[in-house]
């Protein structure tokens, strides 16, 4: 996968390396486009994409195949690759082409955030609902501290079953039967 021509239109600049990987030729070609001044490169020496396909487009030779496409960019690579890079481009920036990709970006957009908001309600998991239920919790845990102190001092499962009431309550929504129904299965095996 080629990540030079495979964003959306060209990119705005690239290394030399890439550039020649654009066109299809070797790196050599581009040292010496960018010696002849037939480049747009930044302060940092990097390839400004569009307006360098333009100018080698422009100072393409035609004794050498240049703009009737023959033989390429000093006679290697294509005038023809870079007007349909250029075309290609141009047909990217469409404003109306960009609208439709945005709307369906945003129509794809929706609909996730729509799946997760429905899967965060169904579950519970906002973090404000989370955090409401885990202040329940220890203020539960508060109020039965002396129960839970005995249960735990005492042998056998008192402490897991208050414990369990508890937290089927808060985080449940069960009624003392429900809890206790759900103790039962729990420790008792009872159906």
């Amino acid at each position: 996968m080629n990540k030079v021509t495979d964003v959306a239109g060209l990119p705005h600049e690239c290394t030399k390396a890439e550039f020649a990987r654009l066109l299809g030729v070797g790196a050599a070609n581009v040292s010496r486009w960018a010696a002849a001044g037939r480049l747009d490169l930044n302060k940092h020496g990097r390839v400004v994409v569009v307006t360098s396909l333009t100018k080698l487009l422009a100072t393409a030779d035609p004794s050498r195949g240049g703009l009737r496409g023959n033989a390429g960019v000093s006679g290697s690579g294509s005038v023809d690759t870079i007007r349909r890079l250029l075309a290609e481009d141009a047909a990217q920036r469409d404003p109306s082409r960009q609208v439709s990709s945005l709307k369906a970006q945003v129509a794809e957009l929706t609909r996730q955030l729509a799946a997760e908001v429905a899967f965060r309600k169904e579950r519970h998991l906002s973090a404000d609902d989370l955090a409401a239920k885990l202040c329940a919790f220890a203020e539960q845990i508060d109020a039965a501290w002396g129960q839970l102190s005995d249960c735990r001092k005492a042998d056998g499962d008192a402490f897991e079953r208050l414990w369990d009431r508890i937290e089927g309550r808060v985080f449940y929504g069960w009624s003392d039967a429900e809890a206790d129904e759900h103790i039962r299965q729990t420790y008792e095996g009872e159906p």
